[in-house]
């Protein structure tokens, strides 16, 4: 669980007792996702990069995003790590480089990231309150849009698989 304003991710045990995970190198930390190696990548906020945490807790730098008020991570079946900002979404390689995946088509504000299995890519939209829906190659449909006031996060049953557990 990422703490905000501690500047601190928690982790819990299955009978719920949390302990402090990581705090070196957070600053906003606001959303995360594991890779298939049980990686933990945290996206920080205020300093819009994205940290790597290894099972034991070693953090390093995965990329300095360029991101502009970032939220929502998501890792696609080839690897790729997917961070939404402002008005796109940036892309990311298993080594840490970036580029623009999606700018400036429908998206406001993009918060949730999710990927069905065919390898599309669903994102929130807070600002324009839809869930826009993008194929592989970036193009862009509007999912969902009825009775949507501020969507935040979104899961998809059936989606990019969790990575195995330990």
């Amino acid at each position: 669980m990422s703490n905000l304003n501690a500047n601190t991710i928690t982790k819990f045990t299955s009978g719920g007792v949390g302990s402090v995970f990581a705090s070196t190198g957070l600053s906003g930390p606001n959303s995360l996702a594991f890779d298939r190696m049980d990686n933990l990548y945290v996206l920080n906020n205020t300093s819009a990069t994205i940290v790597k945490l290894t099972p034991e807790g070693v953090g390093s730098v995965f990329a300095s995003a360029g991101l502009d008020n970032p939220h929502g991570l998501a890792f696609d079946l080839a690897g790729n790590l997917y961070a939404g900002s402002n008005n796109y979404i940036k892309k990311f390689t298993p080594e840490g480089v970036g580029s623009v995946f999606i700018t400036n088509t429908g998206l406001d504000r993009p918060g949730g990231l999710a990927f069905d299995l065919a390898g599309n890519l669903y994102v929130t939209n807070y600002g324009n309150n839809t869930v826009m829906k993008f194929t592989s190659t970036g193009v862009g449909t509007v999912f969902a849009s009825t009775g949507l006031k501020g969507p935040s996060y979104i899961a998809i049953k059936g989606g990019v698989p969790l990575p195995p557990r330990r």
